[in-house]
């Protein structure tokens, strides 16, 4: 069986991993940064969908991760979230 190599920390393939990790708040062993669990918890925004109610990651936070993670399908989102962010009535926030 062959064994997979892992690109270190320092490698050229790992460097965009670890610029997202730095962006991110995660720090070099891995671990989540449990401050930031807690802002994404504190700004979340309940919603009721049927009988059920749901919490969920407030639109500023959301607009934020994609912006961290600047995939290009979460970059061709970020306009149309922007526009739905300044609509009056949209609560993106508690």
């Amino acid at each position: 069986m062959r064994s997979r190599s892992w690109p270190s920390a320092g490698s050229p393939r790992n460097g965009r991993a670890r610029s997202a990790r730095r962006r991110l708040g995660i720090p070099r062993d891995g671990r989540w940064d449990l401050a930031r669990y807690d802002q994404l918890r504190e700004n979340a925004v309940t919603i009721e969908i049927g009988d059920a109610t749901v919490l969920t990651a407030s639109l500023k936070d959301i607009m934020r991760s994609k912006e961290i993670a600047d995939r290009p399908p979460d970059r061709e989102a970020l306009p149309e979230l922007r526009e739905l962010d300044e609509e009056p009535g949209i609560d993106s926030e508690r």
